[in-house]
């Protein structure tokens, strides 16, 4: 089970390092984090992933449909375990951003952010337990 699973990883990797235009990256095909993005274009996160069986299809779909883009403006899309990256023209007016931001994909809200190239790209922690670490009582 885990080798089809990994097989489906490195598919989804080939499809997105294939280029929604047609243009073949093989030779980009291993990179830290999110690519930087072409001239007009905006690296964007949203958060879905690996993890919830998110497709390049399902992301450039919604984006697509819900933001009225023509997919062939979707630049290159990267899917990591817990979130994704795509790339979308400059200028995004914020009432699509906002929309975006509750568009469900893979049973999970995009809740897209713009992503800061200054910062580096990390998986996020893991979310603590409620009432998790609490202090060791003194004196009993």
């Amino acid at each position: 089970l885990a080798i089809f699973r990994q097989l489906d990883r490195v598919q989804d990797a080939l499809e997105v390092h294939l280029d929604l235009r047609g243009v073949d990256t093989f030779g980009m095909f291993i990179q830290l984090g999110p690519a930087r993005a072409a001239a007009g274009m905006e690296n964007f996160r949203i958060e879905v992933g690996h993890l919830h069986g998110v497709k390049p299809g399902n992301i450039v779909g919604a984006i697509a449909n819900e933001a009225e883009i023509e997919s062939e403006y979707i630049g290159r899309i990267e899917i990591f375990d817990e979130y994704s990256t795509v790339q979308l023209p400059e200028g995004m007016p914020k009432e699509i951003f906002r929309h975006l931001q509750g568009v469900w994909v893979s049973g999970q809200r995009l809740q897209i952010s713009r992503l800061d190239q200054a910062q580096p790209d990390r998986e996020p922690r893991p979310a603590r337990k409620p009432g998790g670490r609490k202090s060791p009582r003194r004196g009993k």
